[in-house]
């Protein structure tokens, strides 16, 4: 639709009013489109999160059995290097005493 110099009146009126409907209607197609979108990129942000966190919790609980178990080795060693140390020195006092 193309608006010449000449024109006045309810033809331009309608004409006005025509492109500013279609405007209306492109602009509403538009902001459809990009808010569908946004949506479906915010789901699969919020997806690709979730699989995020899940897996740094397994990794956190990895983490802490590890260190459960090392700290349970080093308890049983220092226990038996305890009982290592009393016996030696059991032993050192009987030679002491002789």
């Amino acid at each position: 639709m193309h608006m010449g110099d000449g024109d006045t009146g309810p033809k331009m009126v309608e004409k006005f009013a025509l492109k500013q409907k279609e405007y209306n209607d492109e602009f509403t197609v538009r902001e459809v489109k990009i808010r569908e979108d946004f949506q479906r990129n915010l789901e699969a942000k919020e997806a690709e999160m979730r699989q995020r966190e899940e897996s740094l919790n397994m990794r956190s609980r990895e983490v802490e059995d590890l260190a459960a178990q090392e700290l349970r080795r080093l308890d049983m060693e220092i226990r038996t290097l305890q009982d290592e140390r009393t016996r030696l020195l059991a032993k050192a006092v009987k030679k002491l005493k002789k």
